[in-house]
């Protein structure tokens, strides 16, 4: 099951641009989306 604080949807990704199946990640009422193919590279520059 996924949390509540991260659910797995269809939408362009924040990052790379890209429309596909994305990661919503809600944090201090902000929504952004990171894509699936593209969040590991995220994580390397947070």
């Amino acid at each position: 099951m996924l949390s509540a604080s991260s659910e797995s949807e269809y939408m362009k990704c924040d990052a790379c641009g890209q429309e596909r199946e994305c990661f919503v990640q809600r944090k201090f009422g902000n929504e952004q989306a990171l894509c699936a193919y593209c969040l590991s590279a995220i994580y390397c520059y947070l």
